[in-house]
Order: structure tokens, then C-alpha cells, then sequence
């Protein structure tokens, strides 16, 4: 390899930093979006020197700008007028200037199966640290397990869709790899919402490629038996713990009539959510909504337990940004979740089932968690779904 290829690999790497910094760093390092936007702006200037303005013109005819620029200007507008927005400015600011100055024919395939493991061997070596090294439960980890959980499933499904459609085997096996690294990840987090979001994705996926793609049908088949009975056995412990045994557990005690269980407490919260939604649909509460659970309480709508005012959030995205910034923002919100899967399909296998599997985990995640109002999953979701990177 020449200079001008070493010096050319170098400033392609550089320019495409933040990519690697989104599937590694953003969530196992503190201030990880702060760091994204150093990297961003380094990558700004390193593509301008490199490409001028021609990348700017190129990427300028993406589809999905339009979403990205009005929710610029929303979160603009809470910056200006302060009222709260779910919408963090500088997240979309830094999204909006990756989506129009990435070079996207740098970022193929090969080179996101290669991100994506790098972000599966540092996370899993992450939580295994915190877990068997420092014995450390999921409770009291520097992170919060849950949307950092989120984040893993993101790598295992990119990674499974890399497999599906790189017909390089060295580069299959590196998927393949990151695919149970980051699922042997999630399930050491124990989070049941995101392990639940995970196997569903996986599973309708690989039936779809398999059906859709597959030459050798039988052969397919039995590798993709082969590989999930060797991830539920691997996981199987805290399968059958975690997510049968203690939710049929916590099941049993809301039949006796106690609702202070993890799965109780979060039906108490829905149920609060659908009232203060039913009252004031539009108005919103932003994030002063306990003093209004607490009169719910004393009034025995919803289960007495002082453990409300630790959550800042109702554990499901769709309740939670309707009660906290009105009905019209929740259909803000499925308008942007869901419309841009109807323009794809004249996309290609890659891009489009890239795209509907983020959605997958998003919108499943989203039933116990609020993953979007996390600035950094709202940055890999929006960065990930609304431009052609994958």
C-alpha cells in the first residue's frame, strides 16, 4: 500500500469517527455526547478540506432532512422561549450536521459489521467488569442498564442484517460474532423489556431473510436452529429467572393484590399517565408530574407507594411524552416513527430492513421504557434512520 492509500485510509477513518463513536463510545464513556460533538466537528472540517462542498450538495437530496429540520426548530424553539421539549437541541443539531456531511459511500456495510463488534467487545467487557470483577448488580451500575441495554440491541440487530447481506465470510463470521456478543450483553443486563424487544427482532428478521434471500432454504434453517439454541442456552439462566419465573412471580403478587412489584408499580404508572392524559390531553406537565400522583394517590386511584417520586418517567415511551408534552406530541412522534417506513420501498434489502428492525426494538423498547427521550438512544435512532449510512 502506497502513502497516498495510507493517508487516504487515515482521513476516510477520521471522517467517519463519530460513526464509530455512536456504536462504542457514546454510551460506556461519560459525556459521551459531548465528545461526539468534538468528533463531529473535527469530521466537519476534515470532510470540507477533503470534499468541499460536494458531499453538502449530495447529501442535501436526502428525503428525511425535512424531519431533522423541524425538529431542529422545535427544540430551537424550547431553547428560546423555554418550555420543555423532549427534544434536546444539541443532539439534533449534532445529528442534522452528520446527516449532511458524512460521505456516505465511506460507511459500507463491512465497515458498520466492524464498528459494531468493536462496540460489542467493549460493552460486554463493560458489564462483565461491573458484574463479575466488581460484583456489581444491574441496580448499581455507573449506567443505567436499560437504555444503555437498548443501545446493545441496536448493535446485535445491525450486526444481523450486516450478516444477512455481506456474502464475505470472513466479514459474516466478525457479524456473527457481534450479534451474540451484544445478545450475551443484553441478557446480562436483565432488563426484560429490551431482551423481549431483542428476541422478537431477531427472530421476525432472520425468518425474513431466510425466506426472502435464502438460496439453500434447508441449510439456513438449520444454521439459524443451530445458532438460537446455542444463545438460549447461553442465556437460559437468566432467561428463565429473570424473565419467566420473576415476572410470573410479580404477576402472582398483583393477582393478591399488591402493586408494589417492579411490573406493578410500572401498571400503577401507566394507569396515572392515562388519567393525567384524560384530564389535560394537550396542555403537557413536563417533568413536574409527581404532585399531581400524588393527589391520584390520596384520592386511591392508583396503588400507594412512596417510590414514585424516584422515577422521572412512566416507563413507557408513548404515555410518557403525552403526559409530560401533550397528545399532539406523542403523534408527532409515531408521525415521525412510522412514516418514513412507507417510502422505502423502492430502497434497497439493506437500508429498508436496517430501517424497520431500529424501528422494531424502538417501538417494542418503548413499551416499558421512554428510549427516546435519552439523548443518546434519540441520536443513534434519528441518526441511523433518517439518512442512507446503513
Amino acid at each position: 500500500m502506497n502513502k497516498y492509500n495510507v493517508l487516504k485510509n487515515i482521513n476516510s477513518f477520521i471522517i467517519t469517527l463519530p460513526v464509530l463513536w455512536i456504536l462504542t463510545g457514546l454510551f460506556t464513556v461519560h459525556n459521551g455526547d459531548k465528545i461526539l460533538v468534538t468528533l463531529t466537528l473535527l469530521s466537519l472540517l476534515l470532510t470540507l478540506i477533503t470534499y468541499k462542498f460536494d458531499i453538502l450538495k449530495r447529501n442535501l437530496k436526502n428525503k428525511y432532512l425535512l424531519i431533522l429540520f423541524v425538529l431542529l426548530i422545535y427544540s430551537a424553539l424550547g431553547e428560546v422561549f423555554h418550555f420543555e421539549t423532549p427534544i434536546i437541541f444539541r443532539a439534533i443539531a449534532t445529528i442534522l450536521i452528520l446527516t449532511l456531511f458524512i460521505p456516505y459511500d465511506l460507511i459500507s456495510p463491512k465497515r458498520i459489521s466492524i464498528y459494531s463488534l468493536i462496540g460489542s467487545i467493549v460493552s460486554l467487557s463493560f458489564v462483565s467488569y461491573n458484574i463479575f470483577i466488581l460484583n456489581i448488580g444491574r441496580g448499581s451500575l455507573d449506567i443505567n442498564p436499560i437504555p444503555f441495554s437498548t443501545y446493545l440491541c441496536v448493535l446485535s440487530v445491525l450486526s444481523l442484517v450486516c450478516f444477512f447481506c455481506i456474502c464475505d465470510t470472513k466479514y459474516k463470521i466478525i457479524c456473527l460474532l457481534s450479534v451474540i456478543l451484544s445478545f450475551i450483553a443484553v441478557i446480562l443486563t436483565e432488563t426484560r423489556g429490551t431482551i423481549l424487544a431483542l428476541i422478537i427482532t431477531l427472530a421476525l428478521f432472520a425468518i425474513y431473510f431466510i425466506i426472502k434471500r435464502s438460496k439453500n432454504k434447508k441449510k439456513s434453517i438449520l444454521f439459524f436452529i443451530v445458532i438460537s439454541a446455542f444463545m438460549v442456552a447461553i442465556s437460559f439462566p437468566v432467561l428463565k429467572e429473570r424473565l419467566y419465573d420473576r415476572t410470573a412471580y410479580e404477576f402472582s403478587l398483583i393477582e393478591k393484590g399488591n402493586d408494589g412489584s417492579s411490573i406493578g408499580i410500572r401498571l400503577s404508572l401507566w394507569k396515572a399517565g392515562l388519567i393525567i392524559i384524560n384530564k389535560s390531553p394537550f396542555s403537557g406537565t413536563g417533568n413536574n408530574f409527581h404532585n399531581q400522583i400524588r393527589t391520584l394517590e390520596k384520592d386511591n386511584l392508583i396503588y400507594k407507594n412512596k417510590r414514585y417520586d424516584h422515577y422521572s418517567h412512566f416507563h413507557n415511551q408513548y404515555i410518557d411524552i403525552a403526559v409530560k408534552w401533550g397528545v399532539q406530541s406523542l403523534i408527532f412522534l409515531l408521525l415521525s416513527l412510522l412514516v418514513p417506513l412507507l417510502t422505502l420501498n423502492k430502497e434497497d434489502d439493506f437500508t429498508k430492513i436496517s430501517f424497520y428492525s431500529l424501528t422494531s426494538i424502538f417501538m417494542i423498547a418503548g413499551l416499558t421504557d421512554p428510549p427516546l427521550v435519552n439523548k443518546q438512544l434519540f441520536i443513534l435512532f434519528f441518526y441511523s434512520t433518517n439518512n442512507d449510512v446503513w
